[in-house]
Protein backbone atom coordinates (compact mmCIF):
# COMPACT_ATOMS: atom_id res chain seq x y z
CA UNK A 1 0.00 0.00 0.00
CA UNK A 2 1.18 3.26 -0.77
CA UNK A 3 0.75 6.66 0.68
CA UNK A 4 -1.81 9.11 -0.29
CA UNK A 5 0.30 12.18 -0.79
CA UNK A 6 -3.18 13.85 0.86
CA UNK A 7 -2.58 12.27 4.30
CA UNK A 8 1.04 13.66 5.08
CA UNK A 9 0.31 15.85 7.78
CA UNK A 10 -1.32 13.39 8.97
CA UNK A 11 1.06 11.17 9.23
CA UNK A 12 3.88 13.68 9.81
CA UNK A 13 1.22 14.44 12.97
CA UNK A 14 0.98 10.76 14.44
CA UNK A 15 5.08 9.82 13.86
CA UNK A 16 5.57 13.00 15.94
CA UNK A 17 2.78 11.44 18.38
CA UNK A 18 4.81 8.22 18.30
CA UNK A 19 8.34 9.70 19.35
CA UNK A 20 6.41 11.23 22.22
CA UNK A 21 5.20 8.35 23.17
CA UNK A 22 7.95 5.93 22.80
CA UNK A 23 9.97 8.65 24.84
CA UNK A 24 7.19 8.70 27.56
CA UNK A 25 7.58 4.86 27.95
CA UNK A 26 11.99 4.85 27.62
CA UNK A 27 11.58 7.44 30.72
CA UNK A 28 9.01 5.02 32.66
CA UNK A 29 10.41 1.90 32.20
CA UNK A 30 13.44 3.32 33.34
CA UNK A 31 12.25 4.41 36.98
CA UNK A 32 12.41 7.85 35.61
CA UNK A 33 9.73 11.02 35.06
CA UNK A 34 6.66 9.29 36.60
CA UNK A 35 4.54 11.31 39.61
CA UNK A 36 1.39 10.58 40.58
CA UNK A 37 -0.89 13.06 42.79
CA UNK A 38 -3.92 12.88 44.33
CA UNK A 39 -6.09 16.60 45.09
CA UNK A 40 -2.42 17.80 44.21
CA UNK A 41 -0.52 16.27 46.75
CA UNK A 42 2.85 13.61 45.34
CA UNK A 43 2.29 10.27 46.39
CA UNK A 44 5.59 8.05 47.93
CA UNK A 45 7.82 5.78 45.44
CA UNK A 46 5.84 3.20 46.80
CA UNK A 47 2.63 4.48 45.13
CA UNK A 48 4.21 5.14 41.89
CA UNK A 49 6.22 1.51 41.92
CA UNK A 50 2.89 0.14 42.24
CA UNK A 51 1.10 1.73 39.14
CA UNK A 52 4.27 2.03 36.65
CA UNK A 53 3.29 -1.28 35.00
CA UNK A 54 -0.13 0.08 34.18
CA UNK A 55 1.08 3.16 32.73
CA UNK A 56 3.74 1.43 30.60
CA UNK A 57 0.99 -1.18 29.56
CA UNK A 58 -1.01 1.58 28.63
CA UNK A 59 1.67 3.71 26.85
CA UNK A 60 2.15 0.32 24.93
CA UNK A 61 -1.47 -0.10 24.12
CA UNK A 62 -1.31 3.97 22.25
CA UNK A 63 2.12 3.29 20.67
CA UNK A 64 0.63 0.04 18.93
CA UNK A 65 -2.69 2.05 18.55
CA UNK A 66 -0.58 4.68 16.30
CA UNK A 67 1.78 2.55 14.74
CA UNK A 68 -1.86 0.12 13.49
CA UNK A 69 -2.95 4.64 11.62
CA UNK A 70 0.76 4.99 10.45
CA UNK A 71 0.11 1.34 8.57
CA UNK A 72 -3.74 2.29 7.49
CA UNK A 73 -1.70 5.82 5.98
CA UNK A 74 0.59 3.25 4.11
CA UNK A 75 3.93 3.59 6.58
CA UNK A 76 5.04 0.40 7.32
CA UNK A 77 8.47 1.21 9.15
CA UNK A 78 9.21 2.68 12.43
CA UNK A 79 12.95 3.45 12.69
CA UNK A 80 14.05 6.07 14.86
CA UNK A 81 16.20 8.84 13.56
CA UNK A 82 19.33 9.44 16.04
Amino acid sequence: MEMNINNVNAASALCEQLKELEWQYSLVVRGEGLGITIQSRYQDDAFVNAVRSSVTGELSRRIGAVKHQLKELGITSFTKEQ
